[in-house]
């Protein structure tokens, strides 16, 4: 549901699984704040995909305050779900680039200092969505480095191919990458770039 654009259903079945682990995460069981904060990332990522800004920040923010009531008790990495400060911040740019708002994610991610631990599935997610941002806000040659900051070149995303082909397209002078379009009735809907 997550990835097939059934936003609502999608945030129907997130909302049930924070509600079952509500008590804990209210009594601040370190578990139940990793479970409660990753659902939430999820959701703010769900409301960003249905162009609902207001819903996505609001849980983006519900998220951080999960991850600072889990404080130093996020080294545990419960349930291997990598939720943290860091990946929260991650979520910042990402919640931002699902949107459309090129602006923002190389605002909030001007500053972001990822952990050298920080697993490269979290940080090459990263590194493309701040890609996105800046070819967005109009900068192609950075656009073109960010993603390429740990790697040398496509190789090094040997499962993504999604970013092998933009990063081929690119260098061919193309860019497939989609972006926002204002459709007649002033709402957001993409567009091929």
């Amino acid at each position: 549901m997550v990835d097939g654009s059934s936003w609502y259903d999608s945030l129907t079945v997130i909302d049930a699984a924070i509600g079952r682990v509500d008590e804990p995460y209210a009594a601040g069981e370190a578990p139940a704040l990793a479970v409660w904060g990753g659902l939430q990332l999820r959701a703010s990522i769900t409301a960003a995909r249905k162009l609902d800004a207001d819903e996505a920040y609001t849980r983006l923010q519900l998220a951080h305050e999960a991850a600072d009531r889990l404080g130093d008790r996020e080294r545990n990495d419960y349930y291997k779900l990598l939720f943290s400060r860091p990946n929260v911040a991650i979520h910042d740019v990402a919640v931002a680039v699902e949107l459309g708002d090129g602006v923002e994610a190389v605002k909030r991610g001007a500053t972001l200092r990822l952990p050298a631990d920080m697993p490269t599935s979290r940080s090459g997610h990263h590194y493309l969505d701040m890609s996105r941002g800046w070819l967005w806000y109009g900068n192609r040659d950075r656009a073109l480095a960010w993603p390429w900051r740990r790697w040398k070149g496509p190789s090094g995303l040997p499962r993504n191919s999604s970013a092998t082909t933009r990063w081929r397209a690119r260098r061919c002078g193309r860019c497939w990458m989609p972006r926002p379009a204002v459709t007649g009735n002033g709402s957001a809907a993409w567009a091929p770039a």
